[in-house]
């Protein structure tokens, strides 16, 4: 790259690619950071090194490509030092890979990555069931989404949108610099944007640290994250998302 102190970027992964060797290129890519994830940091993810290690070609291409999962990845190639002027791109949402956050993805060092699932709903409705008791992190959990009926009866309108936050990594030679603290914002706004979207009444956003990671756990609480509840080995923490903050 011409400059060599380029600010930190935060990039959406595309899900469509011009050609088969994009995507291959991008998912050996988010393999290699996943990898590094699960080798780093053994105890702060629900499945190991050697698990993924046999992943297939295709299993990463699938983890790309899977279209409720949004992968924000930290790009960096100078000084990584987070400004005012980090930026977030989102234009390749939709997929072209010959655009300049493609290029970027390819030419420059992946740092850190966050993965926002959802939104799963939690109709009003639903919540006045036997089912009453179910928490936010259940939705995902314990397979206790709102049914496929009730989203075409009522859509997105007046729901509780619940998101869950998976695969947090910061590469460990650029941590203390703000790049944990800028994705969860990141996935944060995105999440808050498509709520205000679907005219949602709530949203919130759910994870679970392991009992090990103490770490973690602050971390979260530093960044607007309460413990819910502590059931061995794991402990649930959520944020709700303030969807009248103005843009």
């Amino acid at each position: 790259m011409s400059s060599s102190h380029l600010p930190p970027e935060v990039i959406l992964l595309p899900k469509k690619f011009a050609t088969s060797t994009d995507l291959d290129n991008i998912a050996s890519r988010y393999k290699s950071l996943r990898l590094q994830s699960l080798l780093s940091d053994p105890y702060s993810f629900s499945s190991t090194y050697e698990r993924e290690s046999q992943f297939t070609l295709d299993t990463w291409r699938s983890k790309v490509q899977n279209p409720v999962a949004k992968t924000f990845v930290t790009v960096v190639d100078g000084d990584d030092q987070i400004s005012s002027k980090a930026t977030y791109s989102n234009t390749n949402e939709n997929g072209h890979s010959a655009d300049k956050e493609f290029q970027r993805l390819l030419q420059t060092e992946w740092v850190g990555s966050v993965t926002l699932l959802g939104p799963e709903i939690w109709c009003k409705e639903e919540e006045e069931d036997d089912d009453a008791t179910i928490r936010p992190w259940d939705l995902f959990t314990k397979a206790k989404a709102a049914p496929q009926m009730a989203i075409q009866r009522y859509g997105y309108l007046n729901c509780h949108l619940v998101y869950l936050i998976a695969g947090m990594f910061v590469a460990s030679h650029v941590r203390r610099k703000g790049h944990g603290h800028q994705l969860v914002e990141i996935a944060v706004d995105h999440a808050r944007k498509e709520a205000k979207g679907l005219m949602s009444s709530n949203a919130s956003i759910v994870l679970q640290t392991s009992q090990g990671a103490a770490s973690a756990q602050l971390f979260y609480e530093q960044v607007g994250f309460e413990v819910m509840m502590v059931s061995l080995p794991y402990t649930a923490m959520v944020r709700d998302i303030d969807l009248q903050m103005t843009e």
